[in-house]
């Protein structure tokens, strides 16, 4: 049974450029301007300021970023 976030996804944009995300194990991924926005307690939080390199990726999500 897919999260209630998984189900959802295509319902939110990035709130930089309004491009569609995607979803991994730690992030939600912009496929327009490739900002990565952490997810937190189940959350994502679509901040800019928030918005992570690829050095402050957790370690399982960093091989999924290079993919």
């Amino acid at each position: 049974m897919p999260t209630l976030l998984a189900a959802n996804i295509g319902l939110l944009a990035c709130p930089v450029c309004g491009g569609g995300l995607t979803l991994t194990a730690a992030t939600v991924d912009c496929l327009r301007c490739h900002r990565r926005y952490p997810i937190v307690d189940a959350l994502p939080v679509l901040i800019p300021a928030r918005a992570l390199s690829s050095e402050q990726l957790p370690p399982d999500a960093q091989n999924s970023a290079s993919n």
